[in-house]
């Protein structure tokens, strides 16, 4: 679905150089191309947060880092980025990413997101505007070959929002 919107906007912009990379693609070494979680930051669209930036008791020093979204909270599936290697701006601002949490709030981010991310509550610290409802949250936790069926099931019953209490 991703690779397709990604080249529909090359596609649009076909006038413009346009590079696409994705948070799967990998160099010959089985390194990722793209620190998807850095750009996303480095672009101030979220604010990534590293064990080493906050008060956060690890174990055995294996926490992973996880971005925190204005809008949206807890976010660690920034799936690409499109680049424009010829295109230059000399005043364009970078912007600085959101830095919305306390380092209390961001520590408890990182813990739960290490610790309890299948419960999802990582997703909630600093009260994000937006969250993922009931149908969503189900269908990101089917496993992906059952999810085709799921989304049959949604449309059968004309109510993609329906009420997951039954499940």
């Amino acid at each position: 679905c991703m690779v397709h919107y990604f080249s529909k906007v090359k596609n649009i912009l076909s006038d413009v150089e346009v590079v696409s990379l994705h948070d799967f693609e990998v160099d010959p070494r089985r390194r990722p191309r793209i620190l998807v979680q850095t750009a996303g930051h480095v672009s101030g669209a979220v604010r990534y947060y590293k064990p080493c930036d906050v008060q956060v008791e690890q174990r055995n020093n294996n926490f992973y880092p996880v971005c925190h979204h204005p809008r949206w909270g807890g976010w660690f599936a920034l799936r690409g980025v499109l680049i424009f290697p010829g295109l230059e701006d000399s005043t364009l601002v970078r912007p600085q990413p959101p830095d919305l949490l306390s380092p209390c709030e961001a520590g408890e981010m990182l813990e739960l997101y290490n610790l309890h991310w299948q419960d999802w509550r990582w997703r909630d610290v600093g009260c994000p505007e937006e969250k993922y409802s009931p149908a969503q949250i189900k269908y990101f936790e089917t496993p992906p070959a059952e999810r085709f069926k799921l989304i049959q099931d949604y449309l059968a019953n004309n109510n993609p929002s329906q009420d997951e209490s039954s499940s």
